[in-house]
């Protein structure tokens, strides 16, 4: 059990790692095939991803607002000490960049992605969740495709340079 802001959870933070037996044998040639699996799932997944990215706009946006009101305040005086605290330890640190093309939010929106090399033709893929309640719904879209594909022993795979997959989960405590 962990105790978490304001609240008590059974959750627990996990990294979901899948190790991809390759046709490459370097991390370089590895993170190649890897990029064009994903832009791949974004073009095949950009419609369901669409709804996200305006989600993610509309978020980024209030958020904006939200600093720029506070920046006013704190400028001319009238911001609480809590508010310029909160400013400080969160606001000044948040990027609102709104520059960003659909594409670049659909992949924040796959999460983060670490490619390591393991053995010769063996690599990992991680993905890690801060708080695992449920293995099915916290598993990214992105490994449950490639699991499937694995398990249809679909020959798609060889095109992103991957034989054969295994998962794994490390919950942590």
């Amino acid at each position: 059990m962990k105790v978490k802001l304001d609240f008590i959870t059974n959750s627990s933070s996990a990294s979901f790692i899948l190790y991809v037996t390759s046709t490459e044998n370097n991390l370089k040639d590895f993170t190649t095939k890897w990029n064009d699996f994903v832009e791949h799932f974004i073009n095949i997944n950009s419609y369901s991803l669409q709804e996200r990215v305006k989600k993610y706009r509309k978020s980024l946006k209030k958020l904006n607002k939200e600093k720029k009101e506070l920046e006013e305040k704190i400028k001319n005086g009238e911001a609480l000490p809590q508010q310029e605290k909160f400013y400080n330890v969160f606001y000044s640190h948040v990027k609102t960049d709104n520059n960003l093309s659909d594409h670049d939010i659909m992949k924040m929106l796959l999460g983060e992605m670490s490619c390591n090399h393991i053995s010769e033709n063996t690599f990992s893929v991680v993905h890690s969740v801060t708080m695992l309640n449920n293995l099915f719904e916290d598993l990214p879209s992105w490994m449950t495709y490639l699991i499937l594909l694995d398990h249809m022993k679909d020959d798609r795979l060889l095109e992103f340079g991957i034989k054969s997959i295994k998962l794994e989960v490390d919950e942590d405590s």
